[in-house]
């Protein structure tokens, strides 16, 4: 009821709801009665691809709705001659190449595929002979859907953007946005690219970039952290590189999307071991939310009425509260941090000890979602995998998605005997998988999620103040990135959860976190968590069976 409201405002909504309580139904449900009876038209965003795997699984339950995924080019690609290349700009422009020369017989055969749609239409689904991306394309020109799902990511994207605003030119269409707490985060973060220096400087030394490379060579002599430069002079200098027919067509395709986007730019600055490169932002956010007649924006950690201050106007905010969310005790550790200054080798061992401790004392599987790769690797570095009997399954920054849904159904499968997931606040497990039952009842979150002191994060602080008024935005995202780790156990009213905060700046965002957790929450020791654990699962042994992994036997 709250979500057919909210769609018919046209204005802008932000619905904070418990993550698990059936939400993509819910939308599902207001879609398929909007669209019947008031003849709307919606686009669904989420974050992830495995979201859209999942709206796509409901959707097949519901008779008349009729639904069509559309996902990345880069994700979908078929050829062998361009899927390869890890750069999108890069790829982007081979694929294009190769199209316009009619070198690609994916693209050729899209064009010319008739149409045959499903219900619950997924591009994955055309993973043959035609390209699954132009051929979802050619769908959406030659049908009607009731919604189109996508993540996030890809419209604001400009080039998918533009794809997607020319179909649904002149039709009424509202936005539901799913997963939406990061969503300013991501615009705002679009505007700054980052150039790897080492990658840079290889590149100009292929191209024979003498200029450029003689001034990045003076900036890392002059031991400055940071130096900026007038991006007309360093377009300049890049555009005398000797591009010859020796430089390799991912190098100069590199170049040349380096001197479009300075032109395009406000600043340049040169880092230790980046190059930052600072765009303008179209417009703002709002503006991009009232390209459509309604946008209901979505999560399960805003964290209260305070989130309305991420947006430049006044929009609404509606909370469906549950205080009692799955069987749940929530602790956050007094003597431990993983602020940079506090850390060392021996705290480190001091954390890595008790969690093998208390990775014996659990029912089910436990996940460990560390503040970034750095602290993750801090665990490892002290030996964490040889204190532990469990299987240990480690998230890497460079994994493919396909290698990771791997390693998470081999994860699942191990809740009977008990296994480790350890990962990233933020990332895709953390945030886009649900374990159920014992696929995991343990769930410790290691650090807040802060942006490290430095140029980076002055340029971002100026664009959040530009941009919102939030005063700390900083605090109020490393908070929601933890609350949503901490509750990957907690999926349904039934479910087990044994959550510990290890960083005693947690006490800070409890005043954000859902009531369901913060009313069952407390201040403990590093040292007493093993103990406390073990009381709360010894009286859970008869109602949740080990022999049961994601439906509970009462």
């Amino acid at each position: 009821m709250e979500l057919c409201e909210s769609l018919r405002r046209r204005s802008i909504t932000l619905i904070e709801a418990p993550n698990g309580m059936g939400k993509t139904s819910a939308i599902l449900t207001a879609i398929s009665y909007l669209s019947q009876r008031e003849d709307m038209r919606f686009l669904y965003l989420v974050r992830t691809h495995r979201q859209i795997d999942r709206v796509l699984e409901e959707c097949s339950r519901f008779k008349k709705l009729k639904m069509i995924a559309f996902r990345g080019k880069k994700e979908l690609c078929l050829n062998w001659k361009v899927r390869w290349i890890d750069d999108y700009h890069v790829f982007n422009a081979k694929c294009n190449e190769l199209k316009e020369k009619g070198l690609c017989p994916f693209y050729k055969n899209a064009l010319n595929a008739p149409i045959v749609s499903n219900k619950c239409e997924d591009s994955l689904r055309q993973r043959d002979i035609y390209c699954p991306y132009y051929f979802t394309l050619k769908l959406l020109k030659e049908n009607s859907y009731h919604a189109i799902v996508l993540s996030y990511t890809y419209l604001l994207d400009p080039e998918l953007g533009k794809h997607i605003r020319e179909i649904l030119k002149g039709r009424k269409v509202s936005l539901i946005i799913d997963e939406a707490h990061n969503l300013k985060r991501h615009w705002i973060y679009s505007s700054l690219k980052k150039v790897d220096l080492v990658k840079l400087r290889d590149m100009l030394v292929e191209a024979s970039c003498d200029g450029a490379n003689e001034m990045i060579l003076s900036f890392l002599k002059s031991g400055l952290p940071f130096i900026e430069i007038p991006r007309d002079y360093l377009r300049n200098i890049l555009k005398e590189c000797d591009i010859n027919k020796n430089v390799s067509w991912i190098v100069k395709t590199s170049l040349n999307q380096l001197i479009n986007d300075l032109s395009s730019s406000s600043r340049a600055i040169l880092t230790r071991d980046s190059m930052l490169i600072v765009n303008h932002l179209n417009d703002t956010i709002e503006d991009f939310l009232r390209e459509y007649g309604t946008s209901v924006l979505i999560s399960g950690t805003w964290g209260g009425e305070k989130s309305k201050l991420e947006f430049l106007e006044d929009v609404n905010y509606s909370e469906i509260s549950v205080p009692n969310w799955g069987d749940v005790t929530a602790l956050v550790v007094r003597d431990f941090t993983t602020k940079f200054k506090k850390r060392s080798r021996s705290e480190y061992y001091r954390l890595a000890t008790v969690l093998a401790e208390l990775s014996n004392k659990i029912l089910g599987n436990m996940g460990i979602f560390t503040a970034s790769y750095d602290v993750l690797s801090g665990l490892l570095d002290v030996g964490f995998e040889h204190l532990i009997k469990k299987d240990l399954f480690i998230e890497r920054r460079d994994m493919k998605n396909r290698e990771n849904a791997s390693m998470i159904r081999k994860y699942k499968g191990k809740c009977k005997e008990g296994a480790i997931l350890l990962g990233v606040q933020g990332g895709r497990n953390s945030e886009g998988e649900d374990f159920p039952g014992l696929q995991m009842t343990t769930s410790i979150v290691i650090g807040l999620q802060m942006m490290k002191p430095g140029v980076e994060k002055e340029i971002l602080h100026l664009l959040w103040k530009k941009y919102s008024r939030l005063d700390n935005p900083d605090l109020i995202y490393g908070c929601r990135v933890a609350i949503q780790a901490a509750a990957r156990p907690i999926r349904s009213p039934t479910d087990l959860g044994f959550i510990v905060l290890a960083d005693k700046r947690f006490k800070a965002c409890l005043k954000m976190a859902p009531s369901w957790l913060s009313r069952r929450s407390k201040i403990v020791s590093l040292k007493d968590i093993p103990v406390l654990a073990d009381e709360f699962f010894s009286s859970k042994l008869g109602l949740y069976p080990r022999n049961r992994c994601s439906k509970w036997n009462y």
